[in-house]
């Protein structure tokens, strides 16, 4: 059983600059642990998103035709770069086909990021937060678009380099080229989406208001329910005092004592009434 190798024979992770440039193993691995490290960040703000955000409704939202298109870029890199890492595989210096460790790291790292941060795009446009912002996307989304077209731009540095596809020598290398061109166009794509933002909402001073607003209305039915769950609590909590079962003496104690209260809240009702008709009752006597 052949053991797997993370860099080829000729490159290396601790000697970056080779033969006048970068090489593959070293930039798949740069490239594919700085996007990894926002995988947390973007867990965070989806997390507070959905636990602390409202959905905020249709009319306040911008076009989804613009949001889909900006991640439609964002996938599209996604798929260009699974696809170029695929053919990678395929062409090495012994003609043979392996898929070396860096390869696998880059797959599963750029992967994971790229899907975490599609989803933390779409709740912040989505939810929002019962604060006043602007209309801009957060800091880490735009690092991490920017990131991605500083690292995709890095085999322009190694044109000298024979381990990259620069020579065209071969259809493989043909294919390389065009399927890093495609990534580099998606990612360029998704960062000028990201920087004009069309997808979050038009107007966030009326997402504040809608949120203020509703929250309020939304507290005072909290509070009415909760008002309503105590008395229910505490009248649980005081049955057993009022209403003991196995002590019939207490239970008439009980009734009696509910009796006397319903006929003291009628009496007072009425003697009101039935003073006045005796005061009328007498003046006509005299």
């Amino acid at each position: 059983m052949k053991m797997l190798v993370f860099c080829p024979k000729n490159q290396s992770v601790y000697r970056p600059w080779t033969d006048g440039g970068l090489n593959p193993c070293f930039t798949g691995t740069l490239s594919s642990t700085l996007l990894a490290l926002f995988v947390i960040p973007f867990l965070w703000t989806i997390i507070h998103l959905r636990r602390c955000g409202r959905r905020i409704s249709q009319d306040l939202q911008s076009s989804p035709k613009l949001l889909y298109s900006h991640i439609f870029f964002c996938i599209g890199a996604l798929f260009t770069n699974v696809v170029y890492l695929f053919v990678t595989a395929l062409v090495n210096l012994s003609g043979k086909d392996e898929f070396h460790g860096y390869l696998i790291n880059e797959l599963v790292l750029k992967s994971l990021a790229w899907i975490i941060s599609v989803c933390a795009l779409y709740c912040e446009c989505v939810y929002a937060l019962r604060v006043p912002r602007v209309k801009m996307h957060n800091f880490f989304l735009l690092l991490f678009w920017t990131t991605a077209v500083v690292t995709s731009f890095l085999p322009l540095i190694s044109v000298r380099n024979k381990d990259w596809w620069w020579q065209f020598d071969s259809p493989k290398a043909i294919t390389q080229f065009s399927l890093w061109t495609l990534h580099l166009i998606c990612v360029v794509g998704a960062l000028i989406f990201g920087i004009a933002a069309p997808g979050l909402p038009k107007d966030y001073t009326a997402v504040y208001n809608y949120l203020t607003v509703n929250t309020d209305d939304r507290t005072s039915e909290v509070l009415r329910t909760s008002s309503w769950k105590r008395g229910c609590k505490r009248l649980k909590l005081l049955a057993p005092y009022i209403w003991p079962r196995n002590n019939r003496l207490i239970q008439l104690r009980v009734i009696i004592c509910a009796a006397l209260l319903v006929l003291d809240r009628v009496v007072n009702l009425y003697s009101p009434i039935f003073y006045k008709q005796i005061g009328q009752s007498c003046v006509l006597i005299i």
